[in-house]
């Protein structure tokens, strides 16, 4: 029980998250689905004949069409965390931006449509090594709405110049106010004060950010280790693949995050002040 009836406390209801849950586990599911497949054709198929056979067509399919499909799956994630933190919330307070919501169906079709692509052919080049990279560039425009959602979000803790600031302090009580009424007043004035806001800390938003964006490197990184270096190719594929566990790792942690805070239930986060009746003290 909360001791401060007067209060707001935070509660929990993990059915609040279940959707961004399902979401973030399609996007790391087809990441791993993408990692397998392209981790046993690099293994079984060496030879340029191998990479003319049917088996190795569709396996390599399977691995470049999970990376077009988690565009889909990403921007769905965005697009969860828009309507619960922006779209839905009233609080203009707590809104640095309002931005235009893309609904599910809409990545749906995104990421579909770049699947069909892929499995036409269309994204086939003579190093399948390309055909990773091309898909992976599709998945630019769900990674910037992603991090656009983030910062179009007044966080309790904001990063200045890059998250903004949070609005001026709400004005001062009266100081011969009861006790009761300065706690009501300071806790409900504050609507970010037990908010969704409030739980995801600034280090989760940096992973968030970062994790999104480490993939970016990858493709301009890839012909210059090729090219300039005497780095042998599993080499190359070695580092850069541990670029991908750094990047997706932190996308995990920072959409747990998400998710913890999407459980929250803001317990009279939006009870009017004025409403509350202040009982005399005995």
């Amino acid at each position: 029980p909360n001791p401060d009836p007067a209060s707001p406390s935070p509660l929990e209801d993990v059915t609040q998250s279940r959707s961004l849950r399902i979401k973030s586990a399609c996007l790391l599911f087809s990441y791993a689905i993408s990692v397998l497949a392209g981790g046993y054709a690099h293994r079984t198929y060496l030879s340029v004949d191998d990479l003319n056979t049917t088996s190795f067509r569709i396996l390599w399919t399977i691995c470049v069409g999970t990376v077009t499909a988690a565009g889909g799956f990403m921007g769905a994630c965005g697009a969860e965390i828009h309507m619960r933190m922006n779209a839905n919330q009233k609080d203009s307070n707590k809104i640095r931006f309002r931005m235009v919501y893309v609904d599910d169906v809409l990545w749906t079709i995104y990421g579909a449509y770049l699947t069909w692509v892929c499995m036409r052919g269309d994204m086939s080049y003579t190093r399948p090594a390309c055909d990773i990279f091309v898909a992976g560039t599709s998945q630019f425009v769900p990674t910037v709405y992603c991090v656009l959602v983030a910062l179009s979000i007044r966080w309790t803790d904001a990063t200045p110049y890059m998250e903004g600031q949070l609005l001026s302090s709400p004005a001062p009580t009266p100081t011969n106010a009861p006790t009761q009424y300065q706690k009501c007043t300071q806790k409900l004035d504050n609507p970010a004060s037990v908010s969704m806001a409030h739980s995801i800390r600034r280090g989760s938003r940096y992973m968030f950010y970062i994790g999104f964006f480490l993939n970016a490197p990858l493709l301009p990184s890839y012909p210059c280790f090729v090219q300039y270096t005497s780095l042998s190719l599993g080499v190359v594929n070695a580092l850069l693949h541990m670029n991908l566990t750094l990047a997706w790792g932190m996308q995990a942690l920072s959409l747990r995050q998400f998710c913890k805070a999407l459980n929250l239930v803001e317990v009279g986060a939006d009870v009017d002040t004025s409403e509350i009746e202040i009982k005399k003290q005995n």
